[in-house]
């Protein structure tokens, strides 16, 4: 009777201390994407507390191909950062285009929300 076993890879410190295994699982651009984003532009943003939550997201730091976003309606214990090319950033409108429910921030609607958003510059141009 022939058993077949799983090959196990044997993974040592070496591994993980010369990133090989960052690589493997997250691959990136070897030349970062550059960043055009302007401090207080407006984008969609998943919610990293919820990913499936969409939010209107204002940014308001720049660090080389890194966002600092903070989500409209929340304080600065919950700012976040993103690359510019993240899959977690979108135009504003997208969320309409797609059919995909806007978060709004608490004590608002999303017919409010949206409209405001609509009024403030963004980077629509450069993210997918």
């Amino acid at each position: 009777m022939l058993v077949l076993k799983p090959a196990i890879r044997q993974y040592t410190m070496s591994f993980f201390h010369c990133g090989v295994l960052f690589v493997e699982c997250n691959p990136q651009a070897a030349i970062p994407p550059p960043n055009e984003f302007k401090p207080q532009m407006k984008l969609e943003a998943s919610d990293p507390r919820n990913l499936t939550s969409t939010c209107i997201a204002t940014v308001i730091s720049l660090q080389g191909p890194r966002l600092g976003l903070r989500l409209d309606g929340s304080d600065d214990k919950n700012d976040f950062w993103r690359l510019v090319d993240s899959g977690d950033l979108h135009p504003i409108g997208h969320c309409e285009r797609k059919n995909v429910l806007l978060q709004p921030p608490l004590g608002e609607n999303l017919y409010d929300i949206s409209v405001r958003a609509r009024t403030i510059p963004s980077k629509a141009s450069n993210i997918q």
